[in-house]
C-alpha cells in the first residue's frame, strides 16, 4: 500500500483537525478544581508579578513538591490572559503536538502508513483525550515523553550528534512534569547499548555527548534541586513518604487493559471498550520485542515498546514482597507509593498498535528460515488481510468517536471520584462574570466569600477551588476565606459565594442563586453598619488597626449558658500593612472569669485598604457556668508571634475592655440605648 506526499499531509492535517475538536469543544466543561487551581495561581503570579517558584505544587506523596517547570509553562498562556479556558486551550495544544510527533516518528522510523495509524490512535483515545482537556502537571509531559524517544533514535539508531546531546534534556523535562517519568531511563541505556554495539569506531564521542546531556539535563532541573535542598534535605523528604502500598499486578494490568482497549474506567458514563485493541498490543509488543532483540532495524519498536510498559512493570515489581522490603531499607520509609499516570506514555501505545498493522521499515539482510517473520510488514502489508483490517479500523474508529459524540462532560461533569456534582468552569466564570457586572454597574467591588483555607504554597489568598477564577491582584475583586473579617467598602460591594453558603448568615442571608452553583448579595455601604454595643473612645493600636465597637448578630442577645452567640467587631485599619494581624476576644466578668474566648485572624495583606472599615464575626461558644446576673465584659487585643500590640493615643484605664451587661436588671431602657440601674 503506497501513499502519496501529498495524500499523507491530507490525511494528516484531518486527524490533527479532529484531535483538535475533542480536545478543544467545551473547554469550560470540567470543573475548575484541585490542582489546576494551585497551577493556576503560581503560573498566573509568575507571568504577571515575576513571582518566581524554584518549587512546583506539592506532590500527593507526603511533602513532596514537583518541579515548576510546569508553572514556567502555564505561564505562557496566563501571560495573554487570566481565563483559565486560554490555559486548557494550552494543555490541548500541547498534547496535539505529541500527536504531530508520533505521526513524524511513526513516518520515519515505521513508516508513513503507520505514522498515520498511530497519530489516529492516539488522537481519539478517549483517556487521552480527557487528560488533554485541563490544567495539570502530568498533562505537559506527553510530547516530551515522545522527543525522549525521537531524540534517542535520532542519536543512537540514525548517528545524530543533536540527538544524542538532546534526549537526556528530554527526559528531565518529561519528569519534571511528573517524577513518574524518570523511570524510561532504561530507554536511553537501551539506544547507548544499541550505538556501542553497532558504531564502535565512534565509541568516544558517544560518551562524551552522552556525559553532555546528563550536564544539560542537570542544568535544567537546576531550580527544582535548589528549592528541594532549600525545603528540606532528601532523606527528610523520603522519611515523610507515607505508608502506601504500590498497585498490585492485578490492578496494573486492568489499568493497561482499559487505557489500550479505548475506555477509562474512572469516567462518569460508560466509554465503550474494544477489547480486540487490547490484545492485538500485546500480540504485536511480542512480535516487536522479538524483532527488537534480535534485528538492528528493530531498535525503534523495540524503544517504543518499552516507553510503553516500563513504568508498569516497575510498579507491579514494587508489588511484590522482595523489592518492597528492599526500597523500604532504601528510602526508610515503610513504603513508596507511585502515582504513574498511564496516559503520559500513550503514544508509546499507539505506535504499537500501528506498527503491526501499518508495518514496519525492514532493512535488507541475509536469507534464512525466519526471513518470512523478520521482513513480515504488517496486517496492511499482508494481501489476504487488508480488507478485513480496512473494516477493523473503521469499526473501531467508528464506535470510539461515537463514543465521543455521545459523552457530555456537563452531564455529571467528570470524573466519578473527584467531581461528581460540581459546577463546571463555564458556571464559575458565567457566575463571576455577572457578578462583576452587577459591582461595575453599582460602582463597587467583587468580595468572594469563600469555605475553604488557603494553601501555604499560593500566593493569592483564598484562591483553592473556583475561587482561583480572580487569580489577579489587580482585579477589583477580594477574596475573604471563613474566619477572615470581611471589607466594608465605602460604596458597599457585591457578595458572591457557592450556593449553599451559610457561614456568614448577617451578610449573606438575603442572597439570589445565579447559574445554579452560585449566590449573590448586596453588601451595604460602610456607614450601615453601627455597633450596638459601642465603645466610649475607639481603640487604637500601634499596627494601625482601630476597633470601633460590636455588634449583635440577633440584637439585644445575650451570651447564654452552653450556648453560641454571635457578634461582631466592627474595626477600621489605618495603615497599608499593619504589623499584627490577629485579635483575641474573651467574655469575662468582673473577676477576669473567662467564659468563652475567640481568636480570628485580621485580614491578610493584600485585603488592606487604609482607613476601611472590616467587620470581623465572632463565633462565641458560652461556657457552661456563665453567670445569668452580673457584669459581663468583652477584653480584646491584637497580638501575633512576637507578642501582643500596644494601645495608643489614650489614658484611659483599660480602654480595651467594654462592660455590656450591668451589676442587675436595669429599672428602665431608653430607646437611645441608655439603660437606668437601681
Amino acid at each position: 500500500m503506497v501513499i502519496t506526499r501529498n495524500k499523507l499531509i491530507l490525511i494528516g492535517t484531518a486527524i490533527l483537525l479532529l484531535a483538535s475538536w475533542l480536545r478543544l469543544n467545551d473547554i469550560g466543561a470540567d470543573p475548575f478544581m484541585a490542582d489546576q487551581e494551585r497551577i493556576s495561581v503560581l503560573a498566573s503570579n509568575f507571568a504577571r508579578d515575576g513571582d518566581w517558584q524554584i518549587l512546583g505544587t506539592r506532590m500527593s506523596v507526603g511533602s513532596l513538591k514537583h518541579s515548576p517547570l510546569t508553572i514556567y509553562l502555564y505561564a505562557l498562556p496566563y501571560s495573554l490572559d487570566d481565563n483559565p479556558r486560554i490555559a486548557r486551550m494550552f494543555t490541548a495544544v500541547v498534547n496535539l503536538v505529541a500527536i504531530a510527533l508520533v505521526q513524524l516518528i511513526g513516518r520515519r522510523y515505521f513508516g508513513p502508513i503507520t505514522g498515520l495509524l498511530a497519530a489516529l490512535f492516539l488522537a481519539i483515545n478517549p483517556m487521552t483525550v480527557h487528560h488533554s482537556r485541563f490544567i495539570w502537571n502530568p498533562n505537559l509531559a506527553p510530547p516530551f515523553v515522545m522527543l525522549f524517544l525521537l531524540t534517542i533514535l535520532q542519536g543512537f539508531y540514525r548517528g545524530k550528534t543533536s540527538g544524542r546531546l538532546a534526549h537526556l534534556p528530554m527526559l528531565s523535562l518529561a519528569g519534571q512534569c511528573h517524577p513518574t517519568l524518570f523511570l524510561l531511563a532504561p530507554m536511553a541505556f537501551i539506544g547507548w547499548l544499541h550505538a556501542w554495539r553497532h558504531s564502535q569506531s565512534n565509541r568516544r564521542h558517544i560518551v562524551i555527548q552522552i556525559l553532555l546531556s546528563g550536564l544539560i539535563s542537570l542544568v535544567l532541573m537546576w531550580p527544582w534541586i535548589i528549592g528541594l535542598y532549600r525545603h528540606v534535605s532528601t532523606l527528610e523528604y523520603l522519611r515523610q513518604i507515607p505508608h502506601r502500598d504500590a498497585p498490585g499486578w492485578q490492578e496494573v494490568i486492568h489499568m493497561i487493559h482499559s487505557a489500550l482497549s479505548g475506555s477509562f474506567d474512572t469516567f462518569a458514563q460508560d466509554v465503550p471498550s474494544i477489547p480486540a485493541l487490547s490484545i492485538l498490543t500485546i500480540v504485536a509488543t511480542l512480535w516487536l520485542t522479538t524483532r527488537g532483540l534480535v534485528r538492528k532495524d528493530g531498535l525503534p519498536g523495540l524503544l517504543a515498546v518499552t516507553g510503553f510498559f516500563l513504568v508498569p512493570i516497575v510498579v507491579i515489581a514494587l508489588s511484590t514482597p522482595l523489592i518492597k522490603t528492599i526500597t523500604e531499607t532504601l528510602f526508610f520509609a515503610k513504603g513508596v507509593e507511585l502515582n504513574w499516570c498511564i496516559w503520559m506514555t500513550m503514544g508509546n501505545a499507539s505506535l504499537i498498535q500501528a506498527a503491526f498493522i501499518g508495518g514496519v521499515l525492514v532493512r535488507e539482510s541475509k536469507k534464512s528460515r525466519l526471513s518470512w517473520f523478520w521482513n513480515w510488514r504488517g496486517l496492511l502489508h499482508t494481501k489476504l488481510l487488508v480488507t478485513p483490517t480496512i473494516l477493523a479500523l473503521l469499526g473501531a474508529t467508528a464506535i470510539l468517536m461515537r463514543a465521543h459524540l455521545q459523552y457530555d462532560y456537563r452531564a455529571d461533569t467528570g470524573l466519578k471520584s473527584l467531581y461528581s456534582g460540581q459546577n463546571t468552569l463555564d458556571d464559575s466564570a458565567d457566575a463571576l462574570s455577572y457578578a462583576k457586572q452587577i459591582a461595575t454597574t453599582n460602582n463597587q467591588e467583587v468580595i468572594i466569600l469563600a469555605s475553604n483555607p488557603p494553601l501555604q504554597t499560593l500566593q493569592c489568598v483564598g484562591c483553592r477551588h473556583w475561587e482561583a477564577l480572580m487569580l489577579t491582584k489587580s482585579n477589583n475583586i477580594r477574596v475573604v476565606w471563613d474566619g477572615y473579617g470581611v471589607p466594608l467598602p465605602t460604596n458597599g460591594a457585591t457578595l458572591l459565594a457557592p450556593f449553599n453558603y451559610n457561614v456568614r448568615p448577617f451578610l449573606f442571608s438575603n442572597n439570589e442563586t445565579i447559574f445554579t452553583w452560585f449566590a449573590i448579595a448586596h453588601l451595604p455601604s460602610s456607614d450601615q453598619f453601627r455597633p450596638d454595643l459601642p465603645l466610649a473612645h475607639p481603640v487604637q493600636f500601634a499596627n494601625g488597626a482601630t476597633v470601633l465597637g460590636f455588634l449583635r448578630e440577633v440584637p439585644n442577645s445575650m451570651p447564654s449558658p452552653g450556648r453560641p452567640w454571635t457578634i461582631h467587631m466592627l474595626w477600621r485599619t489605618d495603615m497599608p500593612n499593619p504589623s499584627q494581624n490577629k485579635f483575641s476576644v474573651q467574655l469575662i466578668d468582673s473577676d477576669g472569669m473567662k467564659y468563652g474566648q475567640v481568636d480570628p485572624p485580621g485580614t491578610t495583606d493584600d485585603q488592606r485598604h487604609p482607613g476601611e472599615h472590616i467587620l470581623s464575626q465572632l463565633d462565641f461558644q458560652i461556657s457552661q457556668d456563665v453567670p445569668h446576673s452580673g457584669p459581663l465584659y468583652l477584653r480584646f487585643s491584637m497580638y501575633n508571634e512576637a507578642g501582643q500590640s500596644e494601645i495608643i493615643g489614650t489614658t484611659t484605664t483599660n480602654p480595651n475592655l467594654l462592660q455590656f451587661r450591668r451589676t442587675a436588671i436595669p429599672l428602665a431602657s431608653m430607646p437611645n440605648n441608655l439603660d437606668l440601674d437601681s
